[in-house]
């Protein structure tokens, strides 16, 4: 089979195709002929050789954590009747850009027929956040909300859900075209963080943010979080804001917070469902055949990419 793998860190151009050999399928386990691979931001950042310490992975290998399909196969103690399956799974830390991927059954999630396979590699990673953090989160009627890169794969959660919960969402992202996206999610205000005065703009304070960008504008959303609010951090800006939060009474949930596994699967089939009902409408803003994803990588560091990013593989 065909993967793209990662040889040194480095730049989208350190991404390349090989050819190795299929997976082989362990008892209880599900092989999975895979249609679309998705890319998350943290691909990129891995690639390029950020987060070390925390990550283990080393060149080369195989990037990408979730994938859609249909399963060609099965292992020993696994019902022969899922063949033929459409499906989608996490892959674990790696190994989701390749033609075909083995994982442990469970984690192989019946994908409804009508449901866009590239639509639903949304529900693996994104859903599952923006459901967990939502239920973290005092989200209610009244609440104000600010949600950042609102016009990323997260904010098309985030931003519609907590709409449906009854809040006043505010969505920052970066361009007017980014800011033109985050109004049709459903905002009832959409900024453009580019602009100086952004912060004066978005109307806080907030009684929760959601923070997907980090640094210098994770910072400011953190400043326009109300005392004994709530700042959730899944961007680069996690971690930095200790002692001010205690000062001012805010709960901090970062990046390092952990989903369980048994809430994992719960999300995904929520997502699942959110997504075959419509009340949640991912946006794919590139889907890139799997032979390129160096192209998919420099779209996405070049912040051009509106919604989510998807592999295809013939």
């Amino acid at each position: 089979m065909n993967v793209v793998e990662i040889r040194e860190f480095g730049g989208p151009e350190v991404l390349a195709a090989r050819a190795v050999p299929d997976p082989v399928v362990a008892d209880g386990q599900v092989l999975v002929r895979v249609e679309f691979a998705e890319v998350l931001f943290i691909d990129t950042q891995l690639r390029a050789g950020w987060g070390r310490d925390f990550f283990p992975m080393r060149p080369p290998w195989v990037p990408g954590t979730g994938v859609a399909g249909r399963i060609r196969a099965v292992g020993a103690g696994v019902d022969a009747g899922r063949i033929g399956t459409r499906v989608v799974a996490r892959t674990g830390n790696a190994g989701a850009y390749a033609e075909l991927v083995a994982v442990d059954a469970p984690e192989a999630i019946d994908l409804p027929e009508d449901l866009d396979g590239a639509v639903a590699t949304a529900a693996l990673h994104d859903g599952v956040l923006a459901l967990d953090r939502l239920e973290r989160a005092p989200v209610g009627a009244g609440s104000r909300v600010l949600v950042t890169a609102a016009a990323g794969s997260l904010g098309h959660w985030l931003v519609p859900l907590a709409k449906a919960a009854g809040a006043h969402v505010t969505g920052a992202a970066g361009g007017p075209d980014k800011r033109d996206a985050v109004t049709a999610l459903g905002a009832d205000l959409a900024v453009d963080y580019r602009r100086a005065d952004w912060a004066e703009l978005a109307g806080a304070p907030f009684d929760v943010v959601f923070d997907g960008a980090g640094g210098a504008i994770g910072r400011t959303a953190f400043g326009l979080t109300r005392d004994r609010g709530t700042f959730h951090a899944y961007g680069a800006a996690a971690g930095e804001f200790g002692s001010t939060a205690a000062e001012r009474g805010i709960t901090v949930v970062g990046v390092e917070a952990e989903i369980a596994a048994d809430a994992v699967h719960r999300h995904i089939r929520t997502g699942l469902d959110l997504l075959t009902r419509g009340q949640v409408r991912p946006v794919i803003g590139q889907r890139v055949p799997l032979d390129r994803a160096a192209d998919a990588h420099a779209a996405m560091a070049e912040r051009t990419v509106i919604g989510k990013s998807v592999l295809t593989v013939p």
